[in-house]
Formats: C-alpha cells, sequence, structure tokens
C-alpha cells in the first residue's frame, strides 16, 4: 500500500484496516513524518493496534542533516553544513537536537533543512536563467509555455551540495 498522505492520515487508515481485517500489508508512506508516528494516539483505535498495522513499513523520506558535515555548501561562499547547523542552532537559542517549544510560541522545525536546501535550488534555477542564459524576466513572470519550459529545464539539471547532503535530479 504506498501511501503520501500525513502521519495522522496514514494512522487513521492504518486503524480502518485494522478493524476490517486487513492484515499483514506492507505500508511504504513518503513524506515527513515525526518520530514514533505511529505510537501517537488519535484515532478510535488502541494505539497498539496501529502499531502491529506498522511493522514492516518501508519508508522513503529525507536525511534532514548531511553525513558529511564539513563539506562546502554550493549556495554559500564559505559556510559547511556544520556550520549552517550552528547558525541555525544559534538562531533558535537551542542545543544541537533541542525542538522543544519556544517562549515565542514556536517550536524548531528540522524541516528548516530541507526548506534551505529548495531555497537554493530555486535560487541556482534562477540564477542559471537569468544571469547565465539571460532569459528575460518577463518569460517568466508572465507564465508563459516557453518560460515553464525554460524552468523545468534548468531544474532537471539540479545537483549541488545542500544542507541534507547531494541535491541531484
Amino acid at each position: 500500500v504506498i501511501l503520501v498522505y500525513t502521519a495522522r492520515k496514514i494512522r487513521l487508515l492504518m486503524c480502518e484496516a485494522f478493524k476490517v481485517g486487513f492484515i499483514n500489508a506492507v505500508y511504504m508512506p513518503f513524506g515527513f513524518m515525526e518520530l514514533r508516528w505511529w505510537d501517537i494516539a488519535d484515532t478510535d483505535c488502541a494505539a497498539e493496534d496501529v502499531i502491529k498495522q506498522s511493522l514492516g513499513f518501508i519508508a522513503a523520506s529525507v536525511n534532514f542533516w548531511r553525513s558529511d558535515p564539513d563539506t562546502l555548501l554550493s549556495c554559500s561562499q564559505g559556510m559547511t553544513a556544520r556550520n549552517f547547523r550552528d547558525e541555525w542552532n544559534a538562531r533558535q537559542g537551542a542545543e544541537d537536537g533541542d525542538m522543544a517549544m519556544r517562549a515565542e510560541g514556536y517550536a524548531p522545525d528540522l524541516k528548516a533543512t530541507t526548506t534551505a536546501d529548495a531555497v537554493c535550488m530555486y535560487a541556482m534555477m534562477l540564477h542559471k536563467l537569468l544571469v547565465d542564459d539571460g532569459v528575460p524576466l518577463t518569460d517568466l513572470t508572465q507564465r508563459t509555455a516557453s518560460g515553464y519550459e525554460r524552468a523545468i529545464g534548468a531544474l532537471s539539471h539540479t545537483d549541488f551540495e545542500g544542507v541534507q547532503g547531494r541535491v541531484k535530479f
């Protein structure tokens, strides 16, 4: 069973599957799910029942932090992945791994790494189109078919060192 849902919807689906006796399925969820996503009691099934349903699932996800932290990031003049992580933690007023709610009313989110890499990817695409290839900005802002094709073409050549690791399409 391939799933592209939020963790809560996956738990709801697993609960319903349990109720009708649909067992021994291999679930393959995609996306970002909190740690121990299967162990949150927010369905009308017992948490143990959802846990039973989730046994043997195969997950496709991402690394939030690259395994070689001293690699220079492509979208920086001199920042390594370790520097980015240290700076990110400092701006949260946190030690590494501290995801607790802040006095300001927010909790840090590791999706900041995917966001940073996405911003880098878009910046590189725009640089290629506008600076390297000389595409007029109006070709992109007018949402033309040719502008779209150029943007997709540039994105298809993505290959850079990001916060999460090598980002390549």
